[in-house]
């Protein structure tokens, strides 16, 4: 939080009510999105910390939609801040966040879960998205079809 606060301090903040709105519905979505995630890690087994063992793959809640709902919500909101405020200070922030969080998952919390899990790790990849659902489109014809510009990565 002080991160943000030290940017608007010092690149400046415009507000509108539309600006606002828009800001405070994602602060809000992100904010449900990161108490629902940690509600089902804790009551699934699972961990918040690295350094701690889960007893086991959390794979329900909001983990059926995204492999990562706590490090979305921090993105969601971040980018409400940034949109609330109209910063462009805040938006490259939250740029910068989230390739540190992507780099993150690349290259240590996911190699770590796939030599804890193995193969049960490798299926939830295969099966949720690591950011978001969008691995399916309806076209207009009413059949589902797989979107190759949102292919679930592994």
């Amino acid at each position: 939080m002080a991160i943000p606060l030290l940017i608007v301090k010092h690149t400046g903040y415009r507000v509108s009510l539309l600006s606002l709105s828009a800001g405070a519905f994602l602060v809000g979505a992100g904010t449900v999105l990161f108490l629902r995630a940690i509600s089902d890690l804790s009551r699934r087994g699972g961990t918040t910390t690295v350094l701690k063992k889960a007893e086991r793959l959390v794979r329900e809640g909001v983990y059926r939609f995204t492999r990562n709902p706590v490090y979305l919500s921090v993105i969601l909101i971040s980018s409400g801040e940034a949109v609330a405020l109209q910063s462009l200070g805040l938006l490259l922030y939250t740029s910068v966040l989230f390739l540190g969080l992507h780099g993150w998952l690349l290259l240590y919390e996911e190699p770590l879960l796939r030599r804890t899990y193995g193969p049960e790790f490798e299926r939830y990849c295969r099966q949720v998205p690591r950011w978001v659902a969008f691995p399916h489109i309806w076209t207009c014809w009413g059949r589902r079809r797989r979107n190759r510009f949102f292919r679930l990565s592994p």
